[in-house]
């Protein structure tokens, strides 16, 4: 046997290998819940939706400490919209004539964008009681 027969063997084999980890995958794959539905299959209200997601967002803040790290995810987004707008202002220098070429304007309202987003995000903080 040459060297490029046993490479194929090898291929081939992994090939199978790997068609019966997609068909594992297959078997394995949990139940998509879609309508509102619970693992029985029931309909979930929307009180108890509702009540679900909030005690979801209270373990996220529990989790993120907000009361002691507030200061320091403060600073960060300040931090972030700084650096953001010293980039806004990077591509505007970079751009050549009086016209940005699009692709530019693209990043330029990409990182608009995304400056907003962090304005909101301090926004929300700010009105987070813990």
């Amino acid at each position: 046997m040459s060297i490029k027969e046993i490479a194929i063997m090898i291929a081939q084999g992994l090939l199978f290998l790997f068609f019966i980890y997609l068909i594992g995958l297959g078997i394995q794959t949990p139940k998509l819940f879609e309508n509102f539905e619970n693992e029985e299959g029931r309909r979930i209200s929307p009180q108890k939706l509702g009540g679900y997601f909030e005690e979801i967002n209270d373990n996220i803040k529990d989790d993120m400490n907000l009361s002691k790290h507030r200061d320091a995810y403060q600073d960060a987004l300040s931090q972030i919209q700084e650096n953001v707008n010293l980039a806004m202002l990077q591509t505007l220098s970079k751009s050549k004539g009086t016209i940005p070429e699009d692709d530019t304007v693209d990043r330029f309202h990409k990182l608009h964008r995304f400056k907003n987003a962090v304005g909101e995000l301090e926004e929300y903080l700010d009105s987070v009681q813990t």
